[in-house]
């Protein structure tokens, strides 16, 4: 089953953020997850579409705690990225040129001996996985909860 997903991660709940999404006409659902709150959009599947006003929901946030992360997931697509904001500013964006890489062992198993490579630094004729992705990178820069918390709960919905 496909899974798509927009909303902003902070570590504290912010005081205005449901309003602010309410009056743009967002729907939007707030949850406590260990180590973050994350507000998202609970349109279905087939009907969600990314939105810049979900970035404006990131900067009110960001402005009321501080720092606020958007994470967009849309896995028909393979589509991973996040913006972080910082007291309501864009700050750092992460997509598929930021994430980190770890090449296969001769089992097609992921080496775990290795450092890390960007996406820049591939050999095409070398095979892959992705060890650190545009949605971990962000929430890991404002430090609230890791990728796979979050991955559960987006499977889960």
């Amino acid at each position: 089953m496909s899974e798509v997903f927009e909303g902003v991660v902070s570590q504290r709940a912010s005081n205005r953020a449901k309003t602010f999404a309410e009056s743009e006409g967002l729907q939007v659902r707030q949850e406590d997850l260990d180590g973050g709150i994350v507000i998202y959009r609970t349109e279905t599947r087939e009907n969600l579409h990314f939105s810049d006003v979900t970035d404006r929901l990131a900067i009110r946030i960001g402005e009321d705690v501080g720092v606020a992360v958007v994470v967009r997931y849309d896995s028909r697509i393979g589509h991973r990225s996040s913006v972080v904001y910082r007291v309501g500013q864009p700050a750092e964006h992460y997509g598929p040129d930021e994430e980190l890489f770890v090449p296969l062992d001769d089992e097609g198993e992921p080496q775990t001996d290795v450092k890390p490579i960007p996406a820049s630094k591939l050999d095409p004729d070398e095979e892959y996985e992705t060890s650190v992705n545009a949605i971990e990178l962000g929430l890991r820069a404002i430090g609230a909860l890791p990728w796979e918390t979050l991955r559960r709960f987006i499977a889960s919905r």
